[in-house]
């Protein structure tokens, strides 16, 4: 066997990135880290790495690697335009997630149509966002109900207003005419997309303090949205990056979403099993599971009215199940994207998680 045979470090960069591009994102991890073990220089190797290691949140091995890569560019290694607007998306999600919004306002801030959510951060200087009320141990926030989607109670400046529970979306969407009451200010507009809906514009303001049940929030960072124009009883959604800051637990059988800290070992009930995921950017959460007998990834998304499974044209097709589509039966679903045309369809089967 000659060395023509075996893969260079470049090579198996590339081989990570096929594979990362067929969503067999450990089969990547294993080509990044084999990369880089021949290469510790690798740019297109540490940017794979980096960016999967966001997306399991291991944050400190994240930001070690999407920072060597950036340093490396930068000291004059090659690397595509795209590339280094990639590295500094993610380093950017990677300092965010650790709450240094400091670090991660520059960054965005040389991103295309980030500016205004640059500023949003960088207004918070080195002080971090989503402040918890101090002695916060556990919490129970009873559901208002959970049918079609969960609603809670939300308190916000003097009043208290239905919010939904949308891990579909990054941070709390506030209604416009809400923040008009409230008085706060904007720092400008900007494009977001939701998992399962095309997004929108929204505005980015700060809100000084939000009470889910007992807990209280402080110094949030909040999009801003016409939410009542789709569904006039709300006023806002709850995402992941505020449920993030607990050990969140559903439970639709009680009704009622259980807050604990996050350093809370997570064990799973009886006849329960867990599925690992991906979170990716600020708020895509992506879990390995199937429709029918096709492996694929499912976009985690609890705020859709209206389905329980939201799949696109393409991928009903790709399935085999446009025969099954009752177009005569479409309805309208409301989520943190706003407003959805869903048209039925049967699917025989739809697995979350591993066999």
């Amino acid at each position: 066997m000659t060395d023509h045979d075996h893969p260079t470090a470049s090579n198996y960069a590339a081989i990570g990135w096929a594979l990362y591009d067929s969503t067999d994102f450990g089969g990547a991890i294993k080509a990044f880290e084999r990369a880089i073990t021949d290469h510790s220089n690798d740019v297109e190797a540490l940017r794979g790495l980096g960016r999967l290691r966001l997306a399991s949140n291991e944050l400190a091995v994240a930001v070690i690697l999407l920072e060597r890569a950036a340093t490396l560019i930068e000291a004059g290694a090659p690397a595509a335009h795209q590339a280094r607007l990639t590295i500094e998306r993610d380093l950017a999600w990677a300092y965010a997630r650790l709450g240094r919004y400091d670090l991660a306002a520059p960054l965005l801030d040389r991103l295309p149509g980030q500016t205004p959510l640059a500023r949003l951060l960088g207004s918070f200087g080195d002080r971090a966002g989503y402040r918890l009320s101090p002695g916060f141990e556990t919490a129970e926030v009873p559901l208002v109900t959970r049918d079609p989607v969960p609603f809670v109670e939300v308190e916000v400046g003097s009043g208290s207003y239905l919010f939904v529970i949308d891990t579909g979306i990054g941070d709390v969407i506030l209604d416009s005419g809400l923040a008009r009451d409230l008085g706060l200010p904007l720092f400008g507009d900007g494009e977001v997309s939701v998992a399962a809906a095309q997004g929108g514009t929204v505005g980015y303001a700060r809100l000084p303090r939000l009470k889910l049940g007992p807990v209280e929030v402080y110094d949030l960072p909040v999009e801003i949205a016409d939410v009542r124009r789709a569904a006039p009883q709300l006023h806002g959604f709850i995402g992941t990056n505020l449920l993030a800051r607990f050990r969140p637990t559903f439970d639709l059988a009680r009704g009622q979403l259980r807050l604990g800290p996050r350093t809370e070992p997570f064990h799973p009930g009886s006849g329960a099993r867990a599925a690992g995921f991906w979170l990716f950017d600020g708020h895509v959460i992506l879990a390995p599971g199937a429709i029918g007998q096709d492996e694929t990834l499912l976009a985690v998304a609890s705020g859709i009215a209206g389905a329980g499974l939201f799949m696109p044209e393409s991928s009903v097709r790709q399935a085999g199940l446009a025969a099954a589509l009752r177009p005569e039966e479409a309805l309208t679903g409301v989520g943190g994207g706003g407003a959805q045309q869903l048209v039925p369809v049967t699917v025989p089967e739809v697995r979350v998680g591993p066999v």
